[in-house]
């Protein structure tokens, strides 16, 4: 039986020597060429691993262009603000100029960075950069080159940004530290009838010592503000309110918020068709007599709010109310008809008794006479 396959199979391949030494021969002589040699096993198979080998190396390569391309230095321009510290807690620190505490940054770093930067400034998220000066920063009021210090700001060191330059010029005054224990009051246009007790009662005041000195003892109090108070029913409150921070930029406050305890009455209101004015005139005014002051001697149309039984006292003649026109030495400084708003707390009234109109306008007139006259 082998003998006969392997017959078989020799018998195959000599019919396939002939078919194909037929085919050539008939190839030549009409003068068509030969057919191309079918690639082998071998040569498709590398043809296939380069194939594959490039879907994923283009991939890659594209990636690590991009990479590169965002990794690249770049520089660019920012407008941001910045808090400047100082570095030890017996000083502090006044930025004089520029007014508005912002500055103009040189930056270089990689465009990534500077791309994520400005996304952020466009959207508010950027705060103020903080530059914290030595602990032995000199005192005076001198220049300052801020470009190290605030390359060190972590939000610039956290992204691999640098600062070449800050402009405009930056002026600063380092000055010893002062502390103030100061009271919280109510503000006097938070016109409530009743009880207001703070906790606590006093904050710190902090600042230069030159200007706590300088400060009166009417002016070591801090405001709260309780306008939410002045619409409610009666009834006993409990609430956090927001102290009213100093004008001054070199003072702060601490804290921030206090808790009120406001106790409201009931109340009645009452329309007064008239209260006594009295004049209160510089004590150099006075001795200098060379003034004459007109002005009126009563007040009309004046609407309060308070208890039933303290309205009760003016209803009585048992209290009698006063607006108090008092007169600083710029109201007296020229001749002529002036004007002044009255405030709240220019109103003598019973206690817990407010003025609900208190913004009203006297008409008064300054003449400068001639003593040598």
């Amino acid at each position: 039986m082998a003998e006969t396959t392997q017959q078989h199979d020799s018998e195959t391949a000599a019919a396939s020597s002939s078919v194909a030494e037929q085919e050539q021969d008939l190839r030549e002589r009409l003068g068509v060429p030969p057919a191309p040699k079918r690639p082998s096993a071998a040569r498709s198979s590398r043809v296939m691993a380069a194939l594959k080998t490039l879907l994923w190396v283009a991939p890659l390569t594209a990636l690590i262009w991009t990479y590169a391309e965002r990794e690249q230095l770049a520089t660019h321009t920012v407008h941001v603000a910045v808090k400047i510290v100082a570095g030890s807690p017996d000083r502090v620190v006044t930025l004089l100029s520029p007014d508005d505490s912002y500055l103009d940054l040189d930056l270089k770093a990689p465009r990534a960075s500077l791309d994520s930067l400005r996304d952020d400034l466009a959207a508010g998220r950027l705060p103020p950069l903080e530059v914290r000066l030595n602990e032995d920063q000199p005192y005076g009021e001198y220049e300052i080159d801020l470009v190290d210090r605030i390359g060190r700001n972590e939000l610039l060191q956290r992204r691999a940004i640098n600062v070449v330059r800050a402009r405009p010029a930056v002026r600063i005054k380092v000055e010893p530290k002062g502390v103030r224990d100061v009271r919280v009051i109510k503000r006097p246009q938070d016109r409530i009838v009743g009880d207001v007790e703070f906790v606590p009662r006093t904050i710190r005041l902090e600042g230069p010592a030159a200007t706590l000195d300088k400060l009166k003892p009417e002016q070591l109090v801090v405001e709260a503000d309780l306008s939410r108070f002045t619409n409610r029913p009666p009834k006993t409150y409990e609430e956090a309110v927001s102290l009213i921070v100093p004008k001054d930029p070199g003072l702060s406050i601490s804290p921030q918020q206090v808790t009120a305890k406001v106790h409201i009455r009931e109340s009645s209101t009452k329309e007064l068709g008239s209260i006594r004015v009295d004049v209160r005139l510089p004590a150099a005014t006075l001795a200098e007599d060379t003034r004459i002051i007109v002005a009126p001697k009563r007040l009309f149309n004046v609407d309060i709010a308070g208890p039933p039984d303290a309205i009760e006292l003016i209803d009585t003649n048992a209290f009698q109310p006063v607006v108090i026109l008092e007169l600083t030495p710029e109201d007296l400084a020229s001749d002529g008809q002036k004007t002044k708003r009255l405030r709240p707390q220019d109103y003598w009234m019973p206690k817990d008794v407010v003025v609900t109109n208190p913004d009203q306008d006297i008409k008064y007139t300054v003449t400068i006479v001639d003593p040598r006259k």
